[in-house]
């Protein structure tokens, strides 16, 4: 699956006997919104309780891992997930995870995650333990016959309610922008999805979408403040000479 310059790469993780397969349509539609999913693998026994994600697995290109319950009620899959995502963490260069669950088994996971400076976003159902959702930095309600949304619906993690919000831009997206290039203190040209991640650490919800934009590099292009280039298949910024001048100035 090839990555497009630019747009924040996400692993997704799913736990195949904790989470129906009957929500991995609206899962991916939602998981796009926030980037691509490069890697995207479901843990199960699909043999046993996980059988139902066969017909997900070659409809949205996963691998599935299978798991296998030689001892009743242990948690085979929880564990397999877990470890594949410390791998990933430390073999691939993902700006975040999105892992499929509604139990409290991956906290922990989540937290340290977080702590490596990468997003997290969880997804669940209505009964996902509360700090599962404490521990992500978003978490989205995935539920079946749930209807699609225009942009991704953000949980509170504190309730067992969802709460839709629309996020208020704090600024605009010219001073979000900048603000975020600003806290790289970088001179020349950086990556796309370097910035992104800064601005994400600003505002964690953002979604070019909200601007008026339909992909990251169009609203960076948007507001004229920055120079871009593709090189070498990546993306690269940086801020146009009279904006710097002007930051400066500013400063």
């Amino acid at each position: 699956m090839a990555s497009e310059p630019g747009l924040l790469q996400f692993a997704v993780l799913i736990d195949g006997e904790n989470i129906s397969p009957k929500v991995a349509d609206q899962l991916f539609r939602e998981v796009a919104k926030l980037g691509q999913a490069p890697v995207r693998r479901v843990y199960g026994d699909f043999d046993g309780p996980a059988k139902g994600w066969k017909d997900a697995v070659s409809r949205h290109a996963i691998v599935a891992r299978q798991q296998f319950r030689n001892v009743p009620n242990k948690n085979a899959s929880d564990i397999a997930l877990v470890i594949e995502a410390m791998d990933l963490m430390h073999t691939r260069q993902l700006d975040g995870f999105c892992l499929v669950a509604s139990d409290s088994d991956y906290t922990g996971l989540a937290t340290r995650l977080r702590e490596q400076g990468l997003q997290v976003f969880g997804f669940g159902g209505k009964v996902a333990a509360p700090s599962f959702r404490q521990a992500c930095h978003q978490f989205i309600e995935v539920e079946i016959g749930k209807p699609a949304t225009e942009g991704p619906i953000f949980v509170s993690p504190r309730k067992p309610v969802a709460i839709v919000l629309n996020p208020a831009k704090p600024t605009s997206a010219k001073n979000l922008l900048m603000d975020a290039f600003a806290r790289l203190n970088a001179d020349d040209w950086v990556p796309l999805s370097v910035l992104l991640k800064e601005v994400r650490a600003i505002q964690p919800q953002f979604t070019p979408k909200d601007y008026g934009a339909a992909k990251p590099i169009a609203l960076v292009r948007k507001t004229g403040c920055f120079d871009a280039e593709l090189r070498g298949g990546t993306m690269m910024v940086r801020k146009k000479p009279a904006a710097a001048a002007m930051a400066a100035k500013a400063a």
